[in-house]
């Protein structure tokens, strides 16, 4: 896959479920306790001001907004719950495809790209918010006229109609976005179990004629106690040979350890 499409597959899978904090880089805000949440907004969350640069919101009332559309999502059952700004959502889908390797702000991204005109805009540019000095606000086109932004902290990551926006006034193209992402290497395959041994009976030949049946001591010697008759075709799991008296193999039979001649007219070993 190249990068521009799986970049918009990964924010578009964040759409209706990315939350907006100021700062936010992808943490998933659900896997915090409520304390550990509260905090991360305290920390990140600043007072925003409108276009005569008066508070529009102060610090503590942003963060009740980012709580508001948290419990909306956790109410949907959204798991996980990540927490982007703008640049944030940007950062995060764009390190995954190797094209935005650090923390970016939005006007920090404006500048590692190439400006394009509106009209020349292609899947997978990026849409800017341009005050005159500084880009304020990014999202990603994805093409068809829409773009993926986190938009604020009433909505979070939406799509938007780029023909009914009034903000974006820039528009740029990122050159690391250009290219395949590499194949991960594959893993490799686990060790295959190894197979189980046998020890299979063949049947003894007695006065010229076919004897199948055989005995399973319990030691290793002829005249150990017999433990009963096999016969040819039996199969016995197989527990190694008798290092003492190596024309015994150790089997398994009927749930006890047992032995059973080794001489090849006798038996032989099988993997399974």
């Amino acid at each position: 896959m190249n990068k521009i499409d799986k970049m918009i597959e990964l924010e578009e899978g964040e759409v209706g479920r990315g939350i907006y904090i100021y700062g936010g880089n992808g943490e998933d805000v659900l896997a915090m306790t409520d304390e550990q949440r509260k905090a991360f907004e305290e920390r990140r969350e600043v007072s925003t001001k409108n276009a005569k640069q008066e508070i529009k919101y102060t610090k503590e009332q942003n963060v009740a907004r980012d709580e508001a559309l948290f419990e909306k999502r956790k109410k949907k059952g959204i798991d996980p719950i990540r927490a982007f700004d703008c640049s944030g959502l940007q950062y995060w889908a764009g390190k995954q495809v190797g094209a935005i390797p650090g923390d970016i702000s939005a006007n920090g991204l404006f500048k590692k790209c190439k400006e394009v005109t509106k009209d020349a805009l292609i899947r997978g540019d990026f849409c800017f918010t341009h005050n005159g000095s500084r880009a304020t606000h990014v999202g990603l086109y994805a093409g068809d006229g829409i773009v993926i932004e986190c938009q604020g902290r009433d909505v979070g990551v939406v799509k938007t109609k780029l023909a009914k926006s009034k903000s974006f006034n820039k528009f740029g193209r990122l050159p690391a976005l250009s290219g395949d992402i590499p194949d991960p290497e594959p893993e490799p395959s686990p060790d295959p179990k190894p197979s189980a041994y046998y020890v299979r009976v063949k049947g003894k030949m007695r006065n010229g004629k076919a004897d199948k049946s055989l005995n399973v001591r319990v030691g290793n010697d002829p005249d150990s106690k017999s433990l009963g008759i096999v016969h040819s075709e039996d199969m016995f799991p197989y527990l190694g040979t008798a290092s003492e008296y190596p024309n015994w193999y150790e089997i398994e039979y009927k749930g006890q350890h047992a032995f059973i001649s080794s001489k090849e007219k006798y038996t032989e070993v099988i993997q399974s």
